[in-house]
């Protein structure tokens, strides 16, 4: 981290600030600036929230019982996670505590492969998968009750998505794709949309981690109406009125 984050972190505790969230490619790099670090944070090497307290920094990870949180009234029990990244090891390592049954993950062939491996068998006791692997991934697809984006391809309104059409379409008709990109509907999202298949952006889980956050911070529930209700604008726009997607 560069000098002013040190600067940044001594303005916020002058001015009482008791915390922040960290956001992707920093949730690894964060770690070894911190005082302290909540064992479940540890066990996935990724923080995105840290405490202020008495000058010492703390951190946690709240993106995978958010994610879940947000996933209450849809069917989880067969899940497809695509991604290895801070996000998707909170939520694969959270996984079956929020009823998965059964959970795939695949990722792209590269760098840290056996890496990728251990951690995932680590967390979730599952093989990785290579996402190249479409022979695989087409009779995955045609089980799964849950299909989840948590890679950062999306992030940018020209990225590809990493299901085809017709990988898309042999899904069931109850299949629920979520991508946890929120700042546009992704290609990934418009596909699924195109095909009659209920889509979820990353809003909610944006609001639930951030509620789970402020309780970290305050000692307080964090009111999930209130964010909610501060998100409606957006939520509303235009960026997000697409056949098929889940609203909050």
């Amino acid at each position: 981290m560069p000098s002013n984050f040190y600067k940044a972190v001594n303005g916020m505790i002058s001015l009482g600030i008791k915390g922040f969230n960290v956001s992707s490619p920093f949730k690894a790099d964060i770690i070894n600036y911190l005082d302290k670090i909540d064992p479940a944070a540890g066990k996935i090497n990724s923080v995105n929230t840290v405490k202020i307290t008495n000058s010492h920094l703390k951190g946690y990870s709240t993106d995978g019982p958010g994610f879940w949180q947000s996933l209450k009234e849809i069917n989880t029990a067969k899940t497809l996670l695509i991604g290895t990244g801070g996000a998707a090891r909170s939520i694969m390592a959270n996984a079956a505590n929020f009823g998965v049954k059964q959970l795939t993950v695949v990722n792209r062939y590269g760098t840290n492969w056996k890496q990728k491996v251990i951690s995932t068998q680590k967390l979730a006791n599952v093989q990785l998968h290579d996402l190249n692997d479409r022979k695989y991934l087409t009779k995955i697809l045609k089980e799964v009750d849950l299909v989840i984006n948590a890679t950062t391809v999306g992030m940018k309104n020209t990225d590809p998505s990493l299901l085809t059409s017709s990988e898309i379409s042999i899904t069931k008709r109850s299949t629920v794709f979520v991508d946890l990109i929120y700042a546009h509907q992704t290609k990934f999202l418009q596909i699924a949309a195109a095909h009659k298949r209920k889509t979820l952006n990353g809003i909610p889980m944006l609001i639930a981690q951030a509620a789970l956050s402020f309780k970290i911070w305050t000692g307080v529930k964090g009111d999930i109406s209130i964010m909610k209700k501060s998100l409606r604008p957006i939520i509303n726009s235009n960026n997000w009125e697409q056949s098929g997607l889940i609203k909050i």
